[in-house]
């Protein structure tokens, strides 16, 4: 590490023991999801399970909270649940410039983060950087830096987000960029993490699949290829789509996509990783919010969040997303264990459950053919507007989240088509975590992740039917802990 990065890197930690404290004092400030201590996060990265502990990595400007001079910002855990801050692990140099998105692995005696190095004005303005750790705590950037200088030929100038993994005896690489019209992702060998070899393009977008795919990943359930994508440019007045899975076969260094499926249909999700925990779980971490919308967060100094820990199974050629099952340490208070039948009209009917804080478990049978749906309002007080509404649909078949408009009137935000379990079960597990929501939908078949921004006294929650009622099966629900050690 040389002075200029020591520098940097010291610069960052002063500032942000300065600003810290009014940060953490935001009302909106999650208690359970992982925040910057101040200033502003973006993507996940460097996901890595290395003796013993988990890491977490993303991208960071601690100096104000909006996006600026890209450094790394990171986390450890033993256990998902219980998380610390460690010193920013990259910054910025003259010569390479920001730290954008990348991924770590373990090799040798080594903790080895690589990432993408952006620079405006240069040409190429993205190469491929890689810095190194004894104690995965200080990096120290290669001198070999750039180990990857150029995109190839056929590339755009888009070229980053590498993520790596070992097979074979040899490191491969995936690195997302695009093609004039098409997003596509690019495909490399290595023997030894510097020297690394072009071969060619591992994925291409279909018409309907953006003109730029960032942040790959890669992993294999079986003999399912699992490629993961952000695409931009999806649509038009659309800068960033839905990230995708795309489920197909690898041949080598092509994988050839056979369908693809949205990861989550939330509005505020982009650029997830993947990673493997204990017992070779597939893990997945995202960004929880997006680019262009509004953030009240910014006036207490902080902006940004990512989802809670994910694990991915895939059955039936579907994705399932589950929250990882250590989240169960943060259950401190049960609120409620029961059942009950809702009636049609009938109002306050969760009066137990109130919070700002809390995980709960909804069972619900529609054995009412009158009934056509339901609906679940999140974190509302007398007088004011839901901060969310969970409404499902019989006849369309469609959950969506609502929330307020400008004019307090409710608009849907984001849905996706969902089948009864056995015909007339709906089964949904909540997260409500001060500034988010976040709703796995029969479960992990679909997941809807939204930030939302309550009073704070909008502490109350209300389940009701539409038209015939249904029975509440079961209802279980906690308050959560402070994920911070």
């Amino acid at each position: 590490m040389d002075l200029s990065d020591n520098r940097a890197l010291a610069s960052a930690e002063e500032y942000i023991q300065k600003k810290q404290a009014t940060a953490d004092a935001s009302y909106w400030k999650s208690r359970y999801h992982i925040t910057p201590r101040t200033g502003w996060i973006n993507d996940p990265n460097g996901l890595i399970y290395w003796r013993g502990n988990y890491h977490v990595f993303y991208q960071y400007y601690p100096y104000a909270p909006q996006w600026g001079p890209m450094h790394w910002g990171h986390v450890v855990s033993k256990d998902l649940a219980h998380w610390r801050h460690l010193p920013v692990a990259l910054a910025p140099d003259e010569d390479l410039g920001q730290c954008f998105s990348g991924c770590a692995v373990s090799a040798g005696d080594e903790f080895i983060l690589m990432y993408t190095a952006h620079k405006d004005g240069r040409s190429p303005k993205e190469v491929q950087c890689l810095a190194r750790s004894t104690d995965g705590v200080r990096f120290f950037k290669d001198p070999a830096n750039p180990v990857i200088a150029r995109p190839p030929v056929e590339s755009t100038e888009d070229f980053r987000d590498p993520k790596i993994w070992h097979e074979n005896g040899l490191w491969h690489a995936v690195i997302g960029s695009g093609r004039p019209g098409r997003g596509n992702v690019l495909a490399y060998r290595s023997a030894d993490l510097i020297h690394w070899e072009y071969r060619g393009v591992f994925c291409t977008a279909t018409s309907s699949q953006g003109t730029i795919w960032e942040c790959p990943n890669f992993v294999s359930f079986g003999s399912t290829g699992c490629l993961i994508v952000s695409p931009m440019h999806v649509s038009p007045g659309q800068t960033h789509g839905k990230p995708l899975y795309i489920l197909g076969k690898k041949d080598r260094d092509a994988f050839v996509q056979q369908n693809d499926q949205i990861i989550d249909h939330g509005s505020d999700f982009y650029a997830p990783q993947l990673f493997f925990g204990t017992q070779d779980r597939v893990l997945l971490l995202g960004w929880f919010d997006m680019w262009g919308k509004e953030m009240p967060t910014q006036k207490d100094g902080w902006a940004g969040m990512l989802t809670l820990p994910r694990e991915l199974t895939v059955k039936e050629n579907h994705v399932y997303a589950n929250p990882v099952r250590e989240l169960k340490l943060l259950r401190k208070r049960q609120l409620v264990s029961a059942s009950r039948r809702i009636l049609p009209g009938q109002k306050e009917t969760l009066p137990v459950l109130t919070g700002d804080n809390l995980e709960a478990h909804l069972h619900i049978v529609f054995d009412d053919p009158l009934c056509t749906g339901c609906q679940c309002k999140i974190r509302m007080s007398p007088g004011t507007p839901a901060a969310a509404t969970i409404v499902y649909d019989r006849k369309t078949a469609t959950l969506a989240v609502y929330k307020p408009d400008v004019e307090n009137k409710n608009t849907p935000v984001s849905s996706v088509p969902i089948k009864l379990l056995q015909g007339n079960v709906l089964d949904l597990h909540i997260f409500v975590d001060c500034s988010s929501l976040e709703v796995f939908i029969n479960n992990g078949y679909a997941v809807l992740s939204e930030r939302i921004y309550p009073a704070e006294t909008s502490l109350s929650y209300d389940l009701c039917a539409k038209k015939g009622g249904f029975l509440l099966e079961n209802i279980t629900a906690w308050d959560l802990g402070n994920i911070w050690e």
